[in-house]
């Protein structure tokens, strides 16, 4: 099909409206006779999400015939708009599978904080973890990223070595159980092209902290 238009970008500091004016811009089109059903409407926070359901639904409150579950079916998460496609197929990783992943291979940071200035390189151990540590799971979305990203490496080279071990393990664990994390929802939506039909229009919140795999989704959304 032909590809969509990028058609308006909202550029403002925080705080300064982006919201408002996206909320604005969807009940004008509502008004002039398109259906929010087919309106795309993404975020990557849940919070955000609910805000902008909840304020259409007091804009648009005078189309008393709206069926507001099905009008409301993609304003969503980035995230959750893959996960419909593929939830069948995969068990999403949840607190109970990173404690498996920790008890069957052993990995335990003292810590993981890439905004500290203590060396990261010596916060990496590899021992028995009685309880989910979240620092393991800071390291491995960290990794998880800098693999689509490989000049982030860069940034790390020292724990390089150590990050491609944790990432062996991870990724040997996850598909041995079929698990699948947040990230592996975007991937395989992008391996199945996996994409709503009837979309008339696309409006992605905080657009500009995109990382590369989920602009490759987007490209796909466009077209």
């Amino acid at each position: 099909g032909t590809a969509r238009q990028i058609q308006k970008k909202y550029s403002m500091t925080a705080g300064a409206g982006k919201t408002t004016q996206l909320i604005s811009d969807i009940v004008n089109l509502v008004n002039q006779g398109y259906q929010l059903q087919n309106m795309m409407i993404m975020s990557f926070s849940r919070t955000t999400v609910r805000e902008v359901e909840e304020r259409l639904r007091a804009k648009l409150n005078h189309f008393s015939h709206l069926d507001w579950q099905q009008e409301t079916r993609y304003i969503r998460t980035q995230h959750s708009i893959s996960w419909g496609y593929i939830r069948n197929d995969f068990t999403l990783i949840t607190w109970r599978e990173k404690k498996q992943f920790q008890e069957e291979y052993g990995w335990k940071l003292n810590s993981w904080n890439d905004t500290s200035d203590d060396d990261p390189y010596t916060a990496f151990m590899k021992n028995d973890g009685d309880s989910v540590d979240e620092s393991v799971w800071k390291a491995i979305n960290l990794g998880r990223l800098t693999c689509q990203d490989p000049k982030n490496l860069l940034e790390y080279p020292r724990e390089a070595p150590i990050m491609e071990r944790l990432l062996r393990d991870y990724t040997e664990w996850r598909n041995k159980n079929n698990y699948i994390d947040f990230i592996g929802m975007i991937e395989e939506a992008v391996t199945r092209e996996a994409t709503p039909t009837n979309i008339t229009h696309i409006f992605v919140d905080e657009a500009q902290d995109m990382c590369p795999l989920l602009y490759e989704y987007h490209k796909i959304l466009y077209h």
